[in-house]
């Protein structure tokens, strides 16, 4: 196997991941709509929704809030990667969010995930999040196995500068 076929095979295997990896976000956002839906109890929804003087609860606005953000880097960043990325995959992506994170469309899929949980809390939203990180993890890992492969020391001294998730933040004093 050549190393460009094993590099495709790699890819196809983690778009895959990545498919199965959006299942647990969906998930947030329709079982308390399934729910309701199938149970023909409303309430239940009502209530995730307004509190008890018939308002939007505190937590829907900022799970909104917060996932209207996340959408907003998300969308930032696939457009900036468009206008980056190297169509034939000879060069790495290092500008843009990719200069402070090495994954940051996972990074805000996962604030969208979170303001789900955030808007309705509930035991399985939250296993949903957790279902979900742990699979953007995996995925993230995977395909930096790949990227190690394709790209060599290159990749490996970018991962050395360049964390997973967090951006680095350093406090320097004004002068």
């Amino acid at each position: 196997m050549t190393k460009l076929q094993k590099i495709k095979e790699m890819k196809e295997k983690n778009n895959l991941l990545n498919i199965i990896s959006h299942v647990p976000m969906y998930l947030q956002l329709l079982t308390p709509l399934a729910y309701s839906a199938i149970s023909k109890n409303y309430e239940h929804f009502q209530n995730l929704i307004l509190n008890s003087e018939g308002n939007l609860s505190t937590n829907f606005i900022i799970g909104v809030g917060i996932g209207t953000v996340g959408a907003l880097l998300k969308q930032t960043n696939d457009k900036n990667i468009e206008k980056i990325i190297d169509t034939d995959g000879k060069n790495l992506l290092k500008k843009g969010f990719y200069s402070k994170i090495r994954h940051p469309c996972y990074a805000f899929q996962e604030i969208i995930s979170t303001s789900f949980t955030i808007m309705f809390p509930t035991w399985y939203n939250g296993l949903f999040l957790a279902t979900d990180y742990f699979l953007k993890n995996k995925l993230a890992k995977e395909e930096e196995k790949t990227a190690k492969y394709q790209f060599g020391k290159e990749y490996e001294d970018y991962m050395k500068k360049v964390p997973r998730w967090f951006p680095k933040i350093s406090f320097r004093k004004a002068s």
